[in-house]
């Protein structure tokens, strides 16, 4: 940690723990603001509680953050609430870090859209399940999109789609790329690339393709062709 105001530093020197534990014991005030991978998290403090509705959300949020800079904004103020120990909430905020591991071994990607199965039995689903259902009624998108749509947590989104996909109500998928962007690339790589005679085997994939043995694959431009 760096002695000037704000405190801040790296998650790599100040594991989140640490960090929390030592805004309990020293009673600051003020907020911690993580980032990390594109991911921020956010955790309030009052006399070295936490406070806020989503305390052990908030603190989920940053453990799982592996590494990042964070920044402590110290200030003063009345408490929203009474808040909570550090410990009691680092207790809860375990059991949902918890619960994301068991998450990600179904949906291991935030970047995957969300499509659904067509289905002719009868369906139990709770209701975040029944709400995503009827956001993906318009098409697939990814779950921080149904997240921001519905205005539900991450957390809950997620676990709907884990319902849904453990029940074979769903499927998770690349995202389409569109042909601008695809050709764009293309073309960038082929401006870095050696010139050389075009192949048949450089065609895409197409049903049957391959099927020519290889000995009799002669280049384009062989005179013998």
């Amino acid at each position: 940690m760096r002695g000037s105001a704000p405190l801040s530093g790296t998650l790599v020197d100040v594991r989140p723990r640490t960090l929390l534990q030592f805004l309990s014991l020293t009673g600051k005030s003020g907020v911690v603001r993580a980032r990390g991978h594109e991911h921020v998290a956010t955790v309030r403090f009052v006399g070295g509680r936490v406070v806020g509705a989503d305390a052990a959300v908030a603190v989920a949020e940053l453990l799982r953050l592996g590494n990042g800079e964070f920044e402590f904004d110290e200030t003063v103020g009345e408490p929203a609430d009474d808040g909570a120990p550090v410990a009691d909430v680092l207790a809860a905020a375990d059991e949902l870090v918890a619960e994301w591991e068991e998450i990600s071994q179904v949906v291991p990607s935030l970047g995957l859209v969300v499509r659904l199965r067509a289905c002719g039995e009868a369906v139990h689903l709770s209701g975040d399940a029944w709400d995503v259902v009827a956001a993906l009624a318009g098409g697939a998108v990814t779950p921080p999109a149904l997240a921001d749509h519905l205005g539900l947590p991450l957390l809950r989104v997620c676990r709907a789609v884990k319902e849904l996909v453990d029940g074979g109500r769903a499927d998770l998928l690349p995202p389409q790329r569109s042909r601008r962007v695809l050709a764009g690339r293309a073309r960038a790589v082929l401006a870095k690339a050696e010139p050389r005679p075009w192949h048949a085997a450089d065609r895409p994939l197409w049903p049957g393709a391959g099927s020519e043995p290889a000995r009799a694959r002669k280049p384009w431009d062989d005179p013998d062709r």
